[in-house]
């Protein structure tokens, strides 16, 4: 199942983009996600986060929030 019919399309770009979310992440793709979390976990590249004091080192991933990663996913 996937949306390549133009006026589908346009019907899911009219929708809230938490909307929009839910329906591909939750529902349209949620088993494929599921399956390939790791292969699309993508870091952010020179971008770590540093805890101060600490020598801990987290790093940031791309999420549904950055447009390009969106755009990217679907």
């Amino acid at each position: 199942m996937a949306i390549d019919d133009e006026e589908e399309l346009a019907l899911l770009e009219q929708l809230p983009t938490e909307v929009q979310d839910k329906l591909l992440v939750g529902y349209l793709y949620n088993n494929f996600l599921h399956t390939f979390t790791d292969f699309f976990r993508l870091s952010i590249e020179n971008n770590s986060l540093f805890s101060v004091g600490t020598a801990e080192k987290r790093t940031l991933y791309y999420t549904w929030v950055d447009q390009n990663y969106r755009n990217f996913m679907t």
